[in-house]
């Protein structure tokens, strides 16, 4: 079974439930894959996720990988630069080592894969930090 909406969603709720995830980015501004025209800096975005089965006889469980984006911009005490691996450092403490429960009874355990924050190609003065994450999803 395929299990990527309801990993997605346990993501988003336990980012938005992370003080030092918040503190850099709104909750509100933590979309998922979709984001809005008329956003705000800053924001971030669930990345599509790859998904694949595991074979076993009678386990109804998944192998995930996901990335979870986050755009910023700079303020008067800090630059994006600074800020991008502000947020990728707090993005990988929320989610790294945890054990998310899934809509239906499941839970995800969650290891952090490695960052990049790197300019963001489309408005160069913002910097876009690139979260890389793998999660096994099993009853």
């Amino acid at each position: 079974m395929d299990y990527s909406l309801a990993l997605r969603r346990a993501v988003l709720k336990a980012l938005k439930a992370n003080a030092g995830v918040v503190a850099i980015i709104p909750a509100g501004s933590l979309y998922p894959t979709v984001v809005p025209t008329a956003r705000t800096f800053p924001f971030g975005r669930y990345g599509a996720p790859q998904t694949t089965p595991f074979r076993l006889s009678g386990l109804s469980a998944s192998s995930h990988r996901f990335t979870y984006h986050a755009f910023v911009n700079s303020l008067p005490t800090r630059t994006a630069e600074d800020r991008a691996y502000d947020v990728a450092n707090s993005i990988q403490e929320a989610l790294e080592g945890r054990n998310l429960p899934l809509e239906g009874g499941m839970h995800a355990t969650v290891s952090w894969l490695g960052s990049n924050c790197l300019i963001d190609r489309d408005e160069p003065t913002n910097w876009h930090a690139v979260i890389n994450f793998a999660a096994d999803v099993a009853g």
